[in-house]
């Protein structure tokens, strides 16, 4: 999760639509910048870190 790799995705959305692949993006930074994300310990986390995150038990 990053500003960056939010831009990428949405930068992809056209071409993978023009395939026939309906995409949708979930931004999961809240739209957060670079430093608030660090700040909360999840920049450059992907989906996986943030599940593991949700469901550790405790």
């Amino acid at each position: 999760m990053s500003e960056n790799a939010i831009s990428i995705i949405l930068n992809k959305i056209p071409f993978l639509i023009s395939l026939g692949i309906n995409a949708k993006i979930w931004d999961m930074t809240g739209s957060k910048t670079d430093d608030q994300l660090k700040l909360e310990g999840i920049y450059n986390n992907d989906l996986e870190d943030v599940f593991r995150k949700i469901c550790i038990v405790k």
